[in-house]
């Protein structure tokens, strides 16, 4: 019981470390898609709002499969494991 509790804590800051190592590229990417420049005030101006949480969700996604594929392959899980999964499954009767 102790090992698993150990493997999934394992596995979350593997995917949160992997998402801010993809977060940098993903930022740049966004950066020289969207320049931004300086308006009329001298403040800058543009929306990248949806394409900064676009690029967030895809970072996040990615190192979970990553992550996931990973510990199947070094045999640590007998399952592949997910941050988008919520608790055990249950059976509608």
């Amino acid at each position: 019981m102790m090992r698993r509790a150990l493997l999934k804590t394992a596995f979350f800051l593997a995917v949160f470390f992997l998402t801010l190592m993809f977060l940098l590229p993903g930022s740049f990417l966004i950066d020289w898609l969207f320049p931004t420049k300086p308006g009329p005030t001298g403040h800058y101006c543009g929306d990248r709002l949806f394409p900064g949480v676009l690029v967030m969700g895809l970072c996040v996604a990615f190192a979970d499969r990553f992550t996931s594929a990973l510990f199947l392959a070094c045999h640590l899980s007998e399952r592949r494991w997910s941050v988008f999964d919520h608790g055990p499954r249950r059976r509608r009767g």
